[in-house]
């Protein structure tokens, strides 16, 4: 059931855009300083809207790279038995905009698809899908906001296919381990 939640929902991280040149923004080398490092992670997210909330627990490197223009990521997350990975990198594209490829081993999902946008501490991400078991179109938003060198959130929501109106998935909470 989570499994469908991840592979549709991607979790959103934290919204759309494409093929910017780099600008000479510090926002990436500040907000990525923040992620670098070992993470551990849970949080309760659910599969639809109706869904009972399950638990779910990560452990996640980040390590910035390219002159702090780019976040790479790697981990795993366990949620009801059913353990995936996340691999890939979040990437400064252009003054505030940024695209990440780090669900791609959830869904087959282009990472032109998966952009964001940057706002403070936060970076809102979002993308359009097909819901695996409906086949209904979903829009997934993935919200990470970085509280301190020691700790960050995801936030994620996404499409109920049912009512066609966005819910909450469910908040992962990420400490320093």
């Amino acid at each position: 059931m989570l499994k469908r939640v991840l592979l549709a929902g991607a979790i959103a991280l934290v919204v759309p855009q494409t093929g910017f040149a780099p600008q000479q923004a510090e926002a990436s080398p500040e907000i990525f300083g923040k992620m670098e490092g070992r993470w551990r992670g849970k949080g309760l997210v659910r599969s639809n809207a109706k869904g009972k909330k399950e638990s779910i627990r990560c452990r996640m490197s980040n390590k910035m790279i390219d002159d702090g223009k780019k976040l790479d990521i790697g981990g795993s997350c366990a949620v009801s038995g059913f353990v995936f990975s996340l691999n890939g990198y979040i990437e400064q594209t252009g003054g505030n905009r940024y695209r990440a490829s780090m669900f791609r081993s959830l869904a087959s999902i282009k990472q032109e698809s998966f952009g964001g946008k940057r706002s403070g501490n936060r970076i809102n991400f979002s993308f359009n899908a097909t819901d695996r078991t409906s086949k209904k179109p979903i829009r997934a938003l993935i919200r990470m906001n970085v509280k301190s060198a020691s700790a960050y959130e995801i936030q994620i929501s996404r499409t109920d296919t049912e009512s066609g109106k966005i819910f909450d998935v469910g908040t992962l909470k990420f400490a320093k381990r």
